[in-house]
C-alpha cells in the first residue's frame, strides 16, 4: 500500500439497512418451524440479514428459551 492516506466518510450503504429485529425473529422462528432443525447458514440465506443481524436474533432467541441448539 502506498502512504497515501484515505479518509473514511461513513459505513458502506448496505451495512446502513438493516431489518426490523422483531420481524426478523418471526421469520426465523417461522423457519424453524417448517424445517424442524436448520443451519444457521441456511436461515441467514432464506432472511435477507446482515450475518449480525442473525446471530443477535439467535442469541435473543435462545436466551428467551424459544430454540434449541446443538
Amino acid at each position: 500500500m502506498s502512504n497515501e492516506e484515505l479518509v473514511v466518510v461513513g459505513p458502506h450503504f448496505d451495512m446502513v439497512l438493516t431489518q426490523d429485529k422483531d420481524e426478523l425473529k418471526k421469520k426465523v422462528l417461522n423457519i424453524i418451524k417448517v424445517k424442524k432443525t436448520v443451519r444457521s447458514g441456511e436461515i441467514w440465506k432464506e432472511v435477507n440479514c446482515h450475518l449480525w443481524e442473525l446471530y443477535l436474533v439467535l442469541k435473543e432467541l435462545k436466551e428467551e428459551n424459544k430454540i434449541n441448539e446443538v
